[in-house]
């Protein structure tokens, strides 16, 4: 009775460490690199002149976690924006500054380990546009960073973004 216990839980706890968390080998396979949670280091974009915009801040803040079942969530946020007058009760125009100063979705990936590209797909968003959209994102691994990198269409020709995430440990 008891080896068939035994037997399952050596197999859940040889499963969870080679399945999961920060610990994905440099040298597995790209999507089980993605697995576990990464923090912003830095989020960018450059305009086709050269100037440089910061979406959520010079400091921005966010997670960004994937699960082996194949679903993603991020949060990104401006940690400088100001504080709400009353805690409780944000004014209009801090609603709106709230609304420009946050955005998160949360949905489905895919990874194209040929071609070096996350596809996130949004089921829920902040804004409408994004849900059941595509969101391809040219990724590259350095280390414990993570980096895409990309035209960004929202600036014209010429306009791109850079996210380099790190991953928590």
């Amino acid at each position: 009775m008891k080896r068939p216990f035994l037997f399952a839980l050596l197999f859940l706890i040889l499963f969870m460490q080679s399945s999961t968390g920060p610990r994905a080998r440099a040298d597995a396979g790209d999507r089980q690199r993605f697995i576990g949670a990464w923090r912003l280091v830095s989020d960018e974009t450059m305009l086709p002149n050269g100037e440089k915009k910061f979406p959520y801040g010079e400091h921005g803040a966010g997670y960004l976690v994937y699960d082996p079942t194949g679903h993603m969530c991020v949060g990104l946020m401006n940690p400088d924006r100001p504080k709400w007058t009353e805690a409780k009760k944000p004014t209009d125009p801090e609603k709106i500054q709230l609304f420009d100063s946050f955005y998160a979705y949360c949905g489905k990936f895919e990874v194209n380990e040929a071609q070096h590209v996350m596809m996130h797909l949004p089921e829920l968003a902040s804004t409408p546009d994004y849900v059941a959209s595509h969101q391809p994102r040219p990724y590259k691994f350095e280390g414990d960073r993570l980096t895409f990198a990309g035209p960004n269409k929202d600036e014209g020709e010429g306009g791109r973004f850079q996210i380099v995430w790190e991953k928590v440990k």
